[in-house]
């Protein structure tokens, strides 16, 4: 009975494994069966015939796996074998022992079943060991009882196995929830090296192979205390037979494993436990059983003792402790449903059982320290600065996303994707929610945060849950986890992805808000009476509200507008922010909140490919590009004076004539002036100005910072239409751009200007000026700025033998 003896031996042996500590008694453990004691007797008078010797060719050397329980079909043969000893016996020695051993079963079963039979009715169930319509011992009741031993031993096995993964997973949900209660970042590394440190411990334990010869010896030698020269398995096994019946039975195996798990399972040490070596225990005795016990007779004799000692080859024993128990999803099945009981004891007031921390855990990996709570995806850093300090801050944020938003808008690709943007502005602006500890606020946080039913809701349970650290009161930590639930809640409803900073500012005016209404001893916190008050006050206010048909959302709405910033405002946040971007581009660096292509503009200034505004004032490329038909200003500048003398000629009055010179005399008195002042075109003196005085850049000047400022579409190259950009205040510096009347000379030096820097930088002839280009122009014009102003003097000092030359030229023409 290769299956049956070792699992008789096993179920007479649980008892004395039982623990005894009350943790260990909580865990479930499936009582001996009350044939135990009947099984026991039947083996040891079927050992007395030459059954086991018949069964034991069948069961150690046909079965596909001796150690495995028996089936139908081994049952079978068994039951054969028995008829057929019980056939070859003449003197019913074994016969008669057998009937008396089941007639001492059916009278036990009537005195303590059967007379319960009528209170239990329909739900008695008959014993399934024994056939109860006769007396004598038959096949069909050894059939019976080992089915009964293998549905018994199915049963243990399975609930011992959920009981150690039951026992295992609590282990590591405590350990998670030690490290979760451990703030310190040392202390939590510490903690982590310590159970990585009994982990380590636990699968390096030294255990000794059940009965092999190593762990005998050493039985004799430490626990027996006898020396290890004299050592005999025979006089070992002797010393061992307690009873001196020839035989080992459990409880003399139990002695010889002990002092193995005295060694191995310290209890007393962090790490051991009893759960863990009652378990080692149990493993190890059906080791021995399958392995050791040849002829099934639940018994060890001196043969096969000595022949298991002598095959036993391993000498270490893998403990349980290295066994994979559980997957990452039943770990998890079995932590939430830890956690919601833990929840419901504290919602009831109760103080959890194994759970020695004073906070409710939290579902949904939310969590709630000093510094920040976390709910869901989202983590939010508490914010205890004053009103108007985060206010500010606040403002700042929020002025921050207009620049975003208007960013988005200017660089749209299309006419169609710049008006779906500007029509989101104004829904970005609202969240509408309840109002915090109103009815419906707090049945949302019972249902969406605590997953509950709303149909199980009061209000102590729920102060409790949320009471997180269980000190009686809602501080603001606990008021803050409460109530962002309501404003993921709102994002959610609008389809708007959270910002943490709007999410912040918006979870402490509610948490201010609550205490500002609901804190009546003003010590920052609530108690349940105050709780309850709010809720009634909140409760009240709403029915206000809908009798008198008010704006439910009108507390959020106030809430929004104290964060209105002024215009005024909103364009000194944009200038700076600009500024700091332009820094940033100039120095090489890519900005982090500017994800576009171009040099952004100071407010006033704008390019594009027709026109640029410098300052407000509008320039016409297209002009530009018509003053190019002029040779030189030079020319530019006769032409000038020939068309008003020749409007002269049809002027009859005096005074008007004498207006018109005296025009004359004082634009050419100007152009003398600027060529005093003015600069050479993209000398570094020009360049430097423009840096100082339009930039607004407090940083010191460098050429190479200045080409990347200015190459606005920032493509490493200078159009014509970035270099006016670059040109247009010196300019406007030199010419009054409120006259109407020096449009055309403005457009004319503007096109001189442009001459002198295609000539002069553009080495490569594209019609682009690169930064080596620019270096170049920079430092010729520090070089040559005598020169081009002597050139410019000239042109505005022309002679009159050159004036009258040029008029003759263009009376012969016309």
């Amino acid at each position: 009975m290769a299956g049956t003896a070792r699992i008789v031996i096993l179920l007479l042996t649980i008892k004395s494994a039982q623990i005894a500590s009350e943790e260990e008694e909580d865990l479930p453990q499936l009582p001996e069966p009350v044939y135990i004691k009947y099984a026991s007797r039947v083996f040891y008078a079927l050992a007395k015939t030459r059954w086991n010797n018949l069964t034991r060719p069948y069961l150690v050397e046909q079965r596909k796996d001796p150690k495995a329980d028996l089936n139908d079909e081994d049952i079978k043969v068994l039951v054969d074998m028995f008829e057929t000893v019980m056939s070859e016996e003449t003197n019913n020695n074994t016969q008669n022992e057998l009937n008396y051993i089941k007639k001492r079963e059916i009278d036990q079963i009537r005195k303590t079943i059967i007379p319960r039979k009528k209170y239990l009715k329909k739900n008695f169930k008959e014993p399934d060991h024994i056939n109860f319509s006769r007396i004598k011992f038959l096949g069909e009741d050894l059939t019976m009882l080992l089915k009964a031993i293998m549905a018994h031993r199915a049963k243990w096995r399975n609930l011992r196995d959920n009981n150690y993964k039951v026992f295992e997973m609590e282990k590591k949900f405590h350990e998670k929830q030690v490290l979760r209660h451990t703030n310190n970042d040392g202390e939590r590394k510490k903690e982590l090296e310590r159970l990585e440190k009994e982990k380590a411990a636990r699968a390096n334990i030294d255990m000794k192979h059940p009965l092999s010869e190593d762990q005998v010896k050493e039985v004799w030698r430490e626990e027996d205390q006898l020396p290890e020269e004299e050592y005999d398995p025979k006089t070992f096994f002797n010393l061992h037979d307690l009873d001196g019946n020839g035989f080992l039975d459990s409880k003399e195996i139990d002695t010889v494993l002990e002092f193995e798990f005295k060694k191995a399972y310290d209890t007393q040490v962090p790490g051991n436990d009893r759960e863990a070596r009652r378990e080692e225990m149990l493993r190890m005795r059906e080791h021995i059983y399958s392995t050791v016990d040849v002829n099934k007779d639940s018994l060890i004799d001196l043969d096969e003792f000595l022949t298991g000692i002598a095959q036993e080859k391993e000498t270490k024993w893998e403990s349980h402790d290295n066994d994979v128990e559980y997957d990452d999803e039943e770990f998890e099945q079995f932590e939430k449903q830890r956690i919601d009981e833990i929840r419901d004891q504290f919602a009831r007031g109760e103080k959890p059982r194994k759970y020695e921390f004073d906070d409710v855990p939290l579902l949904d990996d939310n969590f709630v320290n000093e510094t920040h709570v976390k709910m869901g995806d989202t983590l939010i850093k508490a914010d205890d600065r004053s009103h108007d300090e985060r206010e500010e801050e606040f403002k700042k944020h929020e002025m921050k996303k207009r620049f975003e938003r208007e960013q988005m808008i200017y660089h749209a690709k299309d006419e169609e994707e710049r008006k779906r943007l500007e029509s989101q502005i104004g829904e970005d602006h609202q969240l509408y929610m309840n109002h915090p500890l109103s009815k419906q606020q707090i049945l949302n946080v019972w249902e969406v945060q605590d997953h509950k039913n709303i149909s199980e809701f009061n209000e102590s349970s729920f102060f409790h849950l949320h009471d997180i650290n269980t000190d009686g009161v809602l501080d603001s930590q606990e008021l803050r986890l409460m109530l962002v639930t309501e404003i993921n809640q709102g994002y959610k409803n609008r389809n708007k992805t959270i910002d943490l900073e709007e999410l912040s500012e918006e979870l402490e005016r509610m948490r201010e808000k609550v205490l500002d209404e609901g804190d009546q001893n003003k010590d920052g916190k609530l108690d349940f009476k105050e709780f309850t008050s709010s809720v009634e006050r909140v409760q009240k206010k709403e029915e206000e509200e809908k009798r008198t048909n008010m704006n439910r959302d009108k507390y959020w709405v106030n809430l929004e507008e104290k964060s209105a910033f002024s215009e005024e405002e909103y364009r000194n946040f944009r200038e700076e922010e600009i500024l700091q971007i332009r820094k940033l581009i100039s120095e090489g660096k890519m900005p982090e909140n500017y994800n576009y292509t171009d040099v952004p503009q100071l407010t006033g200034n704008f390019l594009n490919s027709t026109h640029i505004m410098k300052n407000g004032v509008l320039i016409n490329l297209h002009q530009q590009t018509d003053m190019l038909r002029y040779q030189d200003f030079k020319k530019y500048l006769m032409q000038h004076r020939y068309f008003v003398e020749e409007e002269l000629h049809k002027i009859i009055s005096p005074e008007e004539k004498e207006l018109v010179l005296k025009n004359l005399h004082q634009r050419r008195e100007m152009r003398r002036r600027n060529v005093e002042t003015s600069n050479v075109p993209l000398s570094e003196k020009q360049e430097k100005e423009v840096w100082e005085n339009e930039d607004h850049m407090n940083e010191t000047f460098n050429v190479l910072k200045y080409f990347r400022l200015h190459d606005t579409d920032r493509d490493g190259l200078w159009s014509k239409e970035e270099i006016v950009a670059s040109l247009i205040g010196e300019l406007n510096r030199i010419y009054d751009v409120n006259n109407p009347s020096l449009q055309e000379e403005r457009n004319a030096k503007m096109a001189e200007w442009l001459k002198h820097v295609f000539e002069n930088g553009d080495r490569n002839k594209d019609f682009h000026i690169d930064k080596d280009e620019f270096a170049y122009l920079a430092q010729l014009g520090k070089e040559a700025e005598e020169k081009f102003k002597e050139k410019e003097k000239e042109e505005v000092d022309y002679s009159e033998a050159e004036f009258e030359k040029f008029k003759a030229d263009q009376e012969q023409a016309h």
